[in-house]
């Protein structure tokens, strides 16, 4: 008998080594991949600078975007510029990642989460436990309040836990297991919408930074996260940037912010304003779906801002109600120029050469941003081509 325990000890001990190998290699190959990734994204966006009132912004163009623009040079035909944020509408606030008792590591129940975003004055939240999905009873779901179904999706790699993490909203049931693709695939099958979610999250050994390599890759997902509680922005924006300059219009990537709510003290650090119908109506699924997918939205940690697009003329303001005051809002190109800073508000007359614009409104007393989604702009198509 002491023979079989010592074998089992043994056999125990071997096993927890080679965990532990297994664990090392993996940190160190994601290490590895991420600092690469890291360096090649930081080439084609900086973080936002910042100047002085009044001062012009300039970030250098990076190596192997596309060419910077000349602004002297006007447009010899017409421009096209795409406007996410078209027609009549009002902004609601929603939030698309939170966290119940149904998962691990969440501290508050479902329907105290819904409750607390709905007297916070949300229109809509998603519940995106760890790899199910939780429902409410229709009396559970606060007045006013539209329950969106959803789950954080994680995509193993090289062993559960570990692995990228994928938001999936708009579903009724779980994912199978599948590869990254496969798993977006069963998404849109199933009528959903995938956000890669916290792209530069180091959890997991490193095994949850989604990076460019594979993103780029990918097809049939329109979200990813760049504001998030567990990553880190300005890496997230420049992956983000880089991805939309490589992906085009016709391949769409919308930015989102989220809280990844787990416990009360975490709401309040990001979400989406989205445009929607009716004032005072809580929106529907539907409308919330197509919102998303067309782009009306933006991400915010906080300013509330009015983007959008004037003739040729990408503009760009507080909300109404809102203070000015200290409102920073720079509009960047394809390339990663900062084509203009104005504070307190402005517009970016187009020249037909940005690739697309897409504007950041940052707080400077607090320091919380808002990032719009592109304005893509093209030549129009010559009628003898």
């Amino acid at each position: 008998m002491a023979g079989w325990m010592q074998i089992l000890v043994s056999a125990a001990a071997g096993l927890f080594v080679l965990a532990v190998l297994l664990a090392a290699a993996t940190a160190w190959v994601q290490e590895r991949r991420y600092r690469r990734d890291r360096q090649q994204n930081a080439g084609w966006i900086a973080p936002a600078p910042r100047s002085a009132p009044g001062a012009p912004d300039s970030v250098a163009t990076p190596a192997g975007a596309p060419p910077a623009g000349n602004p002297v040079r006007r447009a010899r035909r017409p421009l096209v510029a795409v406007n996410p944020y078209e027609g009549e509408g009002h902004y609601v606030p929603v939030q698309l990642h939170a966290h119940t008792t149904r998962s691990r590591d969440g501290a508050v129940e479902p329907e105290a989460v819904a409750a607390q975003y709905a007297a916070a004055g949300f229109a809509a939240l998603a519940l995106t436990d760890h790899d199910q999905v939780t429902l409410l009873p229709p009396g559970q779901v606060p007045a006013g309040l539209t329950l969106i179904p959803g789950e954080e999706d994680t995509v193993i790699e090289p062993v559960w836990p570990l692995g990228r993490h994928m938001v999936r909203l708009f579903v009724a049931a779980p994912n199978r297991p599948a590869s990254p693709q496969g798993r977006i695939d069963q998404t849109c099958t199933a009528g959903g919408l995938a956000c890669m979610a916290h792209p530069h999250w180091p959890g997991g050994l490193g095994s949850g930074r989604w990076l460019y390599p594979e993103l780029s890759a990918l097809r049939g997902y329109h979200l990813m996260e760049i504001h998030s509680r567990f990553s880190i922005t300005d890496e997230d924006v420049a992956l983000w940037h880089r991805l939309l300059a490589t992906r085009g219009p016709e391949n769409p990537l919308w930015c989102v912010a989220s809280d990844d709510f787990h416990r009360p003290d975490h709401l309040g650090w990001g979400w989406i304003m989205v445009k929607t119908g009716a004032s005072g109506q809580p929106p529907s699924l539907e409308v919330l779906k197509r919102a998303l997918r067309s782009g009306a939205f933006y991400a915010t940690s906080g300013p509330l801002v009015r983007f959008g697009l004037e003739g040729l003329r990408v503009e760009a303001e507080a909300a109404a109600g809102q203070a000015s005051r200290g409102m920073v809002f720079r509009f960047l190109d394809a390339a990663g120029q900062v084509r203009k800073s104005a504070h307190g508000g402005g517009a970016l007359e187009l020249e037909g050469d940005e690739g697309f614009v897409r504007v950041e409104a940052e707080d400077t007393r607090t320091g919380r941003r808002a990032w719009s989604q592109p304005f893509w702009v093209r030549m129009a198509r010559s009628r003898h081509a």
